[in-house]
Formats: C-alpha cells, structure tokens, sequence
C-alpha cells in the first residue's frame, strides 16, 4: 500500500513540474511573397483618337512629334493587330537602339505615355510605360519605326554630332539664332531661342517643308507647365536638327508665329572618303569621295611635305554643284622624295584662275 501511494505521488508530482515549463513556441513559417496580379494586356485597345503625338528613336537620333492623323492610324492598327506574347516577369537586361514614345490623351496603366522598345538582339519588342511590361510581336511594327528613322530630318544629341560640325558650332554661345553646317554627309542646324528666365523650356519642331526655297524649318517654344519643377536660372533652350541632304541649299527657321530667325552659314566642299587622314598610299592610289563643283570637274593634287605638287589631275564628278557629286578613281604619281605629304581636291576659279582649295588630307607615302 505504501509503495501504491509513492508511485501515485510521484506521478502527481512529475506532472505538475511538467505543467509548470514554459511551452516551446513553435517554429515560425517563413512569410510567403503572395503572388504578383498578372496585369491584363491593354494595347490591343488602343484608339487612335486617344495618342497626341509619336516620337521614334534610334540611339541619339529621334523624330519630330509625328502628329499626322494618318500617320497615327496606321500606327494604332499596328498596335492593335501586333501579337501579344506574355508580360514580363522580371525585368531583364535590354540593349535597346531602337523605339519609340506614344503620347496619349488619356491614362493607360496610369500614364500618359506608351513606350515600344525593340531589342534588335533577341529581336523582341516590349511595351508598356516604362517600355519593359510586356512582350510582343510585330515585323511590322520595327519596320514603320525604322522607315520613321528614314525621315529627312532629325533630331540629333549634340554629342552625337560629327567633330567639324561640333567645333564650329560651339562658337555660338546663348546667342539666338539659327547656325547652318552644310557636309556632304549630312546637314546640321542649331536652332537657339532668346533667353528664358528658367529651365523647362524646350523648342518643338513644327514642319519641314523640303519643296520650298529656302527649304523652311518651322519651330515652336514650348513653355514649362505651370507646376512643373524647373531649374531657376536663365537659360537658352537649344536644338540640333541634322539634315539629309544631296545638295547644298538655302535653309530658313521660324516660329509658328512667322518671326524668322538669323541664319549662319558654313559649306563644306568636299570631303575625301579614301584615303584618309595619315593614311599610307602607293601608286596608283584610290580617291573617293564627293565634291561640289562646278560642271562637275575638279583638280586633284599631290603635294610633298615641302609643299611641291608632284602630280596634278583633273577628275570628274557624278554630278556637278550643287550636289555633292561622288568619285572614285585611281591615280598614277611619281615617287616622291619625302616620307610623307597631301593630297588636295579642289578647282581653279573661272574668274581669275586661283586655286581654290576644297579639301586637304595629310599622308604617309610608302
């Protein structure tokens, strides 16, 4: 009977410590991300009356806004009918060279702006407003944004711009006007307004109308929204319009409102493609590249570094000025008796029988 009471006792007594440890709290499961919502694919209902405006891109060139109604209808139909693949999950690393910015009237997954990026490499587009939401395919849709970027004007960065041009467009400094750079690759202009009394201010291309004379370049001043954060000092709002042209020409900016601005104007004659700057030549040598001259005829010379010409040559061009006419020819010369010299495009004056030098390219004679 004592033993039964021990063994009672002990149990009791077991229990009741057992009772009194602080129970083991159970290990936490890890929170789980709930799962992201799957945004819905809009794009498909896109209306054309709901874009303002287009910009296509391509690296450090852009359009003018596009805002011809037909040119917008063509575009949404592409939209429209381009096939949706999937929405991107994670954003990935894109090099992107080519694409464009659709403006809207009206929000679409809360922005005003619709981003087309064509990442040439995996030859994929994506869209959205950043430009990265969704994935779609369209041929057609690459090749209206490259035939944009076929336009005969475009925007272009100022470090985008070739060294001549850049140099000689440096000088004009918050000074308004409009400076011409006529090469036979291209046309570059630098529109300046007068100065603003803030930053936010941005010059808008308005028209260009390639049939007049001089061809006319229409702009407009666009003005900061009233609530927009802008930098507080004076400012001279500056574009770089870049031209392709075959022929040198006569240009003239002016506002939408008809006030014209002061025009500036530098032409670059020639340009020898082949050979180069301190490239080294042997005879026959090849020339290439293009001129403007008269009836098409110009003079090619080769000089040595004690500037004797060692041989002179007329050559004729495609097309005489005021295009760029392009050559191509090889030339005899004799051994010259120095290590290095030029070589010299340009054409004797009708007027007086100057020589009037177009072009001058140092050389290495092997």
């Amino acid at each position: 009977m004592k033993k039964l009471l021990i063994i009672i006792l002990t149990i009791a007594l077991l229990v009741t410590i057992s009772g009194c440890r602080p129970q083991e709290e159970p290990t936490p499961t890890p929170p789980q991300n709930p799962p992201q919502p799957t945004v819905e694919y809009p794009y498909g209902e896109i209306e054309a009356e709901n874009i303002e405006g287009v910009e296509v891109y391509r690296e450090a060139e852009k359009t003018p806004i596009l805002e011809d109604s037909q040119l917008i209808a063509e575009l949404t139909t592409l939209i429209q009918n381009a096939e949706y693949i999937e929405n991107v999950r994670n954003v990935q690393q894109i090099e992107i060279k080519l694409g464009m910015i659709i403006y809207l009237k009206e929000e679409m997954l809360e922005s005003k702006q619709v981003i087309i990026s064509y990442d040439e490499n995996t030859n994929k587009l994506f869209i959205g407003p950043e430009g990265r939401e969704f994935i779609i395919r369209s041929q057609e849709l690459v090749e209206f944004m490259e035939s944009q970027m076929r336009s005969k004007l475009v925007i272009v960065e100022e470090n985008a711009l070739p060294g001549g041009a850049r140099e000689w467009l440096a000088q004009f400094l918050q000074e308004k006007g409009a400076y011409v750079y006529q090469h036979p690759d291209a046309t570059y202009i630098k529109v300046t307004t007068d100065q603003k009394p803030t930053g936010g201010y941005r010059i808008q291309v308005r028209e260009f109308d390639e049939e007049a004379y001089p061809q006319e370049i229409k702009i407009e001043i666009i003005e900061p929204d009233k609530d927009a954060m802008v930098t507080q000092a004076i400012t001279f709002p500056t574009i770089y319009l870049k031209v392709y042209s075959e022929q040198a020409t006569q240009y003239q900016v002016k506002t939408v409102d008809g006030e014209e601005y002061d025009m500036e104007n530098k032409l670059v004659f020639a340009k020898l493609e082949i050979p180069q700057e301190n490239n080294e030549i042997t005879t026959p040598v090849r020339i290439k590249g293009k001129i403007i001259a008269f009836e098409a005829s110009f003079v090619v010379r080769i000089l040595d570094e004690k500037e004797n010409i060692i041989h002179e040559e007329v050559l004729q061009a495609d097309y005489g000025g005021p295009n760029w006419g392009n050559f191509d020819e090889e030339i005899i010369f004799p051994k010259p008796e120095t290590e290095s010299g030029s070589i010299e495009l340009g054409e004797y004056s009708a007027k007086d029988g100057t020589y009037l030098l177009r072009e001058k390219v140092e050389v290495r004679f092997k």
